[in-house]
This record gives C-alpha cells, structure tokens and sequence, in this order.
C-alpha cells in the first residue's frame, strides 16, 4: 500500500527549523502563493509610530551607548544648522542615523502615522541633506550622505542633486553617486552600473560584517569601496542592511523613519541584484541577495529559478541566511507537481554540487510516498550510477549495511533466516559523516560554506533504502500469495510502519521537539491557499497512521484472523504514538490534531477489548483506554 499522493501534492510546508530571528534587510512582501508566503521575514512595512517604537538592544551591542527608548522631541528648526555641521561630520552610521533622526523629527500624526520633516517641508529638507554633503570632507560622510539623498528625493530630484558628483574628478564620489542613483531606480545609471559589474570589484568583499561592531571595523579602515557595496542594497531595499543598527541608533525596528518603505519603486531589483552580484563576488551579502532573487523569481511564477536561487542562498557567505534559504528550498521541492519542471530539474546544472543530496533525496522520497517504492529504487539507482560520488549513491550502494528491520521477524510466519532480505554486508569504511539536521543550524558565521546546506545522515539513509527494499519485497510477494499468506505479508507490511518511523520520513529533518519539519504557523492553522492543512502533508508520510491503515486494513478483509486481535493492539498503539511526534505534540496549533490522534487509538483499543474478548490483549487494551478516558476527559469527551 503506497501513500496517497493527494495529501502530499497539495499541502504546503514551510521547514524552518529553530530559525533565528536576526534583523535582516530582504524585504518580507506576501504573496497569495504559499510558499512565498512561507518564508515572509516580517518586516516592519509602515510607518505607523507604534512600529517604529525602540525594542532593547541586544547584550554585545550595550557598549555602544544605546540612544533613549523614546524618540527625542523635534529639534527647533534654528537648530538645524548645527544637525546639518553633525551630519557632515559624521564618521559611524550609527551616528549618522542618530544625526538623520534628529534632522527628520518623526512625530506622530492623529491617524497614527509617522511623520517627517520631509513629509512637511520636502524641498527645503532635502535642501539641508545637500548643504551638508558639500560641506562633508570625509569619504563616509559623503558616502552617506549621498545615499540618503538619492533616499529621500524623488528620481529625477535625485538625479539632478548628484550630478555633480557624476560629472565630478572623486572616483569615489562618482561612483557613490552611481549605485545611488542606479539603486534609487534612474534607468541610465542602472544601465551604468550593469556596464561597470562587468568587471568585479577589487574591494574585499569577503569578510563577516554580522553585526554592528563588523560595520565600524570596515569605519575604522575607511573601507569606502566594501560599505559602497551594502549602501547600494540599503537604498534599493530602503532599509539599513545591518538590523542592528537600528537597535542602537534609536531601536526604530529595521526602517528608515523618513523614508516610506512601502512606496512603489522604479528600480529593476533582479536586474540590479544580479549585475550586484557580479560586481562583488563572494560578498558576505551574497546569501542574502540570492534568497531574495528567489522570492522575486517566485513572485513571478519561476518557481525553478526560484529554486535555484534558494539553494544558492543556502551555501553562500555567510550563510546567516542559511536556515530561511533552506525553509524555502525544501517547500518548492516538497510540494510542487512532480511532473513540474522545479522536480523534473531539481539539481542545477550550472551547480550540480549544490544541495545535490538533499535535492535528490527529496525527490526519491517523493518518489516512494506518491509512486511507490519501487519506483523510488529505481530513482536512487540511476542517481547512484551516474553520480556515484554522492553521499546518497554511497547510501544506496551501503543499504544492506543498515539495521535489520524488525518486521522481518513479526506475522504468523517470520522471513526465513536465509532470506535476501535479511542479508548484512558491511559499509565501504568506516567513514561516517557528520549528519546535520536542519534544526542544527543557528546562524553561525560562514565563509566557505559547504556545497551541500545540510549532510544527511549517512546511517539514516541506509537504513531508509533498505525499509525501501523490505517494503517493495512484501509488496511483490504480497500480489502473488493468496489467503492467509497475502495478509501475513500484509501483516509485515504494516509492523514495518509500525517499527521503522523512518521509512518515510524526511531524512533532512529530526524528531525533537524542534523538528525541522515543523510547518509555520499560518499552514499549521490551514490558513494557507491549496493546503487543508501543513499537518496533512506531514501526517500522510507518518509510519504510526501507516501503520494503523495496514492494520486496520487486515482486520476488515479478515475479523477472524489469528492474529486480528494484535493488529488492533497496534493500531491503537501507533495512535497513541503520533500524539507524541513532536510536530503535532510541541505546537499550539497541533495540539487539537495530538487529541484525536489519543482519540483514534482509544476507540481501537476499547474495539478490541470488545470484539475480541477472549484474547490476552482484551485486558491491557482496556486498562489504557480507561487511563486515557479517566485522564484527559475534556480532551476526548466530544470525540
């Protein structure tokens, strides 16, 4: 018996794991299409007062003299002249953001809003920001300065602001201007900086910059050419890139407060991310700007190349976007169609080495949940012959070096010990890879990111391949027994479930408490578009429902079955069991599923302690269902 591909074809998963929650730059737009929606990284998107309210800084930054928890009174505009003298002056962001702030005077308007000097007076405001970029001596005030006016004023304002310094002698200035510009969305000087990223940068782009001191590292040095570089993102996204900035300069979430984010833009963000990339490669930025080529791609119907940049995303520098890249990888590859190209193409191959085990895995185990097992087989092995070096070929060829399963043993007639399904070779060597699970991954500093974003469990796929084996055996020999011997195997098909958790279950998450399978709480809820539910996508790949399905089935084909009574026994069990899978049993939402999971079992177990008095296991199934009747009866008396 396979499992049916409707539940899995059409719910909608996001994995995240234990995903941090660092303030980041991408924007976070929604889409109808789920999984966009998915890996939404809610961001503050108005500028109503109450998002711009501070929140504490974090401990490695109190150091920095953290601003006050209320934003300031507008100073008096004949204060003003002084703000503009700080601005020019200014060598950190944090002080200029701070300076920026004081210029702005966000107040709150009577509907709630946030605003702005440069809501009320935008002309002469902007006019200020250009009294202090002439007077600014430093690169990295004028660097600065030069942003925010490309910031602040409309396209063709801006463009007629810089010119000057694109006409200017300033290499730098000029090319300042140039990613200003180009970011801000002026056509020409997109088109500019598409013709300059064709020769990549020689700036030393390389280096972490996780938080706020990697920034005032690059301040010290003057690293005019490397700061251009996230400059440039913070205009086109319009948000500071380092989220901690914001916590330290007056903790106003991730927005600039005169700038409204939600503002439509002109800009050709894939064409400029991409001649970005081009410009700096290896950029610490890198995983950032691919996982948001990504939800572009996706918001445009591209699924494949949305798949492609997510598993770019996943293992490039510094992979602190590692875990939200993977989320969004796992559910294209999980619930598009698999006659989809994102299935049929599932490993780049402009990459091939990128993500190709937990690409490839996925797709075999799609495989075995929607086609069968022996199609599953089929799959591996042409994968094991024609890229032999991988750790799941090396899995495929190592599967009788798994554990025996159990089932061989269980049903009226166990499987002889001469039996091929009971062989036990050795593995290649003793060579074990680390396994990194999804939920392993916190967001740990990485320049050189492995081309794989998560190492199966070399052990766990043998042991999956070899289930694969076991169960496409008793199927065969399921269709050409008859009588008391097809249900046996039917018998052992079901004690395999019951036995091997892991014949289905996805070898790149775990079992904890925080499993990395672990849907988002909109598809948890059922919230989402094409999905009942998250938990039916999960739960129709769960060995205890298998299980229980099997056993059930054997009862209903034949009630006086010798072995009738165990199979309820079991059934039951494996109820009670799922009620304990940490997706179902740690999550608020999964809590009312846990109940009738508890719910399912008891009712066997009192069937069977009714239908089948006389047997040794009437008493027990008894006994446990009045525990839970007696124990939890708010939770099951309606059901």
């Amino acid at each position: 018996m396979t499992v049916r591909a409707t539940a899995v074809a059409t719910a909608c998963l996001v994995v995240a794991g234990v995903l941090s929650t660092v303030l980041v730059v991408a924007g976070g737009e929604r889409d109808a299409r789920p999984a966009l929606a998915l890996v939404d990284a809610g961001f503050v998107t108005s500028r109503r007062m109450d998002d711009l309210r501070p929140t504490p800084a974090r401990a490695d930054v109190v150091a920095l003299d953290v601003a006050p928890r209320e934003f300031a009174p507008r100073v008096a505009d004949d204060e003003l002249p002084a703000i503009v003298r700080r601005l020019a002056n200014c060598r950190t962001h944090v002080d200029f953001l701070r300076a920026m702030l004081a210029l702005a005077g966000p107040v709150e308007a009577p509907d709630g809003s946030c605003v702005t000097r440069f809501d009320e007076r935008p002309e002469a405001t902007r006019d200020l920001l250009l009294d202090a970029l002439q007077l600014a001596r430093h690169p990295l005030a004028r660097q600065m300065l030069v942003m925010h006016v490309a910031l602040t004023a409309p396209p063709d304002d801006a463009r007629q602001r810089l010119q000057p310094l694109l006409d200017g002698d300033d290499a730098g200035d000029r090319e300042d201007a140039l990613l200003a510009l180009a970011f801000r969305g002026d056509a020409a000087a997109a088109s500019g900086f598409v013709a300059l990223a064709a020769r990549p940068s020689e700036a030393v782009v390389r280096r972490p910059l996780g938080a706020v001191r990697g920034e005032q590292m690059l301040e010290r040095e003057s690293a005019r050419d490397v700061l251009r570089s996230y400059r440039a993102l913070e205009v086109l996204w319009r948000r500071p890139y380092f989220g901690l900035d914001a916590r330290v300069w007056r903790g106003a979430g991730t927005t600039f407060p005169w700038v409204d984010a939600d503002a439509p833009s002109s800009a050709d963000e894939e064409l400029l991310l991409e001649a970005w990339r081009a410009r700096y490669p290896g950029h610490c930025g890198s995983d950032n700007v691919a996982l948001r080529l990504a939800r572009l791609h996706l918001a445009a119907g591209r699924d494949l190349d949305a798949l492609r940049e997510a598993s770019r995303a996943s293992v490039e520098p510094d992979a602190d976007r590692r875990d939200e890249a993977l989320m969004l990888l796992v559910a294209l590859a999980e619930f598009s169609p698999l006659g989809s190209p994102v299935v049929g193409d599932i490993v780049d191959p402009r990459a091939p080495e990128r993500n190709a085990d937990l690409l490839l895995s996925i797709r075999a185990r799609r495989y075995a949940a929607e086609l069968g097992y022996a199609a599953a087989l089929d799959e591996v092995a042409r994968v094991a012959a024609s890229r032999p070096e991988l750790l799941v070929s090396r899995a495929y060829r190592e599967r009788w070096a798994g554990r025996v399963p159990c089932a061989l043993a269980s049903g009226q007639q166990p499987v002889a010990w001469d039996d091929p399904l009971r062989r036990t070779d050795a593995p290649e060597d003793d060579a074990v890879p680390w396994d990194t699970p999804l939920d392993r991954y916190g967001n740990e500093t990485d320049l050189d990111p492995s081309p794989e974003g998560v190492v199966l469990d070399l052990g766990a796929l043998r042991d999956q391949f070899r289930s694969w084996e076991t169960m496409a055996a008793f199927e065969e020999r399921e269709r050409r027994a008859r009588g008391d011997e097809r249900l046996d195997w039917a018998y052992k098909r079901a004690a395999l479930y019951y036995h091997s958790r892991d014949v289905l279950h996805p070898v790149y998450a775990g079992h904890g408490a925080n499993w990395s399978g672990r849907p988002d709480p909109a598809w948890l809820r059922g919230d989402g578009p094409d999905a009942p539910s998250a938990f039916d996508w999960y739960e129709a790949t769960l060995s205890w429902n298998l299980a229980t399905d099997g056993f059930l089935a054997l009862v209903r084909d034949d009630p006086g079955h010798p072995l009738a009574d165990e199979a309820l026994f079991s059934a039951g069990l494996a109820q009670i069991k799922a009620a304990d899978e940490s997706p179902v049993a740690h999550t608020p939402a999964g809590n009312e599923r846990r109940w009738g999971h508890v719910a399912r079992g008891v009712q066997i177990l009192e069937r069977l302690a009714r239908e089948y008095p006389l047997s040794p296991l009437a008493d027990d199934a008894a006994a446990a269902a009045r525990y839970w009747r007696r124990t939890r009866p708010t939770q099951l008396a309606a059901r």
